[in-house]
């Protein structure tokens, strides 16, 4: 969990994902602009990037916990990931960009990124929104594996008028 406006460096938290298993983040702004962005070093040894084109999000039912207050219920998140309609993220900008700027330890390619809007008034304001990967972490191994209903790779950050800063190393539990 990342929880700090002013975070300004990386930070590296290293979990299992199992063959299907999405990756998701959660993120609300706490005031100002709001946005996130991340890596995340896959088990085959590739990085996923937070960018319009991986990623996808539904705004959740539960309230924004802003700075300090209480996070979302592991429950309440896996409803909202349940009954979610996914929509592509709509607004980007370049690592490096004011007001964020460069974050060290994070790819030059990467984005910050938001559902909606970077300017400081969003439609979720009132709620965090959910991120997750289009496509699993790791891919399955058959065609039908349904979506995890625990929190496999669950990332939660507040993008409290700066930046939320993601850098992860995920492993698979599969063996080769």
């Amino acid at each position: 969990m990342c929880k700090n406006a002013e975070v300004k460096s990386e930070r590296y938290w290293e979990f299992s994902v199992n063959p299907g298993d999405y990756l998701y983040v959660l993120a609300w702004d706490g005031g100002l602009v709001q946005s996130w962005i991340g890596e995340f070093k896959l088990p085959d040894g590739s990085s996923l990037l937070s960018n319009l084109s991986d990623w996808e999000y539904t705004i959740a039912s539960g309230n924004n916990p802003g700075y300090g207050g209480p996070l979302p219920p592991l429950a309440t998140v896996a409803a909202d990931i349940a009954g979610a309609t996914w929509a592509s993220p709509q607004a980007s900008v370049p690592q490096g960009t004011s007001p964020w700027f460069t974050i060290p330890g994070i790819s030059s390619s990467a984005q910050f990124i938001w559902h909606d809007t970077l300017a400081s008034d969003s439609t979720s304001d009132n709620h965090y929104v959910i991120f997750r990967t289009k496509n699993p972490a790791v891919p399955s191994t058959s065609e039908n594996i349904p979506e995890p209903s625990s929190a496999v790779g669950l990332v939660v950050i507040s993008a409290l008028g700066a930046a939320s800063i993601l850098k992860k190393k995920l492993t698979s539990s599969r063996k080769v």
